[in-house]
């Protein structure tokens, strides 16, 4: 009985040390979970911090794309009136210039018709004169 005593009193102490380091390794996994709890958390706020910029940057781009596309339609639209009045100033210079340049060819046309009449006249008198010299030399 003395055997069974001394074999019931090592496996007891047996017993007893595998308790103790199975709680001892309980402690560490529960220990070694709470850090790993505490970095997932951390590492949650970081992601969470992180979405939250890049929302930010997004909404900021998309203002400053919107804001662009409106600078872009003033200057179209600028140009447009501009191009427009360019055209309608271009359109206005051509047409003085061509009024301009028909009088004064009309102008120029009529002198020379009144020259060109006034020398037919001119040369109708010559001739008369020629002849009337001629017909002077002729009876003389």
């Amino acid at each position: 009985m003395v055997n069974i005593s001394h074999t019931f009193g090592a496996i007891s102490s047996d017993l007893k040390n595998n308790t103790g380091n199975i709680e001892s390794s309980i402690n560490y996994l529960n220990s070694s979970l709470q850090t790993l709890k505490e970095q997932f958390g951390r590492m949650n706020e970081f992601n969470e911090e992180t979405l939250e910029q890049i929302g930010h940057r997004l909404s900021d781009n998309q203002e400053i794309l919107r804001e662009y596309v409106e600078q872009f339609d003033t200057i179209k639209n600028g140009l447009s009136e501009i191009f427009g009045e360019v055209e309608n100033g271009l359109t206005k210079y051509s047409n003085t210039v061509k009024n301009g340049i028909n009088e004064y060819l009309s102008g120029f046309t009529n002198q020379l018709s009144t020259a060109s009449g006034r020398l037919a006249g001119s040369i109708d008198a010559l001739n008369d004169f020629f002849e009337e010299v001629s017909d002077k030399l002729e009876g003389s």
